[in-house]
């Protein structure tokens, strides 16, 4: 397993692309924080990695709030031992090609994006110095 012991957080994680990444990183080893808003998909993310043996921790919540967004690195760092890698998917529209959105939107998803991220981010720098980080996308 390639990300054996490695310590992972992934947003919006409860659908879609967040989804699929937070079940895989489990499925090669890492332990999971999955952050997303809805606490159904989180549940049922949690659930699906839990039942084949791996390790995840909900967080849910709205990454907006930036008090919500420092916690995550915190939370996931103290439930497993540290952060490797942080899997940034917040922001996307969802499933559309990019001529479908249209210029207001696609700012609006990209200032929201880069204000989340940056709350994160300035917790998780010290988190994963203490490490042998990995990654951040």
């Amino acid at each position: 397993m390639r990300l054996e012991r490695k310590i992972g957080i992934v947003t919006a994680a409860a659908s879609g692309m967040g989804r699929a990444r937070a079940i895989r990183f489990a499925r090669e080893g890492a332990a999971v924080g999955v952050v997303d808003i809805d606490q159904a998909g989180v549940d049922a993310v949690v659930g699906e990695i839990t039942a084949a043996g791996g390790r995840a921790l909900g967080l849910v919540g709205d990454l907006r709030q930036d008090d919500f967004a420092r916690s995550i690195v915190r939370r996931t760092a103290n439930a497993f031992g540290g952060l490797d890698f942080v899997w940034n998917h917040v922001g996307h529209p969802g499933p559309a090609s990019i001529e479908g959105i249209v210029s207001a939107l696609g700012l609006h998803l990209l200032e929201h994006r880069q204000t989340m991220e940056w709350s994160y981010l300035r917790q998780q720098s010290p988190t994963m110095q203490r490490s042998e980080p990995m990654f951040t996308v």
